[in-house]
């Protein structure tokens, strides 16, 4: 048995509700990856000076 796990405790019974979930796991995904890029981006300048 998995645990933590997105099912009937979330109460995901529609599309519109399994799409939200789906545009707020996107929008972690985007805030990670410009959260690197920021940091790759400080790195830079701080080396090439």
């Amino acid at each position: 048995m998995q645990r933590k796990t997105a099912g009937a405790a979330q109460g995901l019974d529609s599309l519109a509700q399994v799409a939200g979930m789906g545009l707020m796991g996107l929008g972690g995904l985007v805030a990670i990856i410009s959260g690197v890029i920021f940091l790759v981006i400080i790195i830079r300048s701080t080396f090439t000076k």
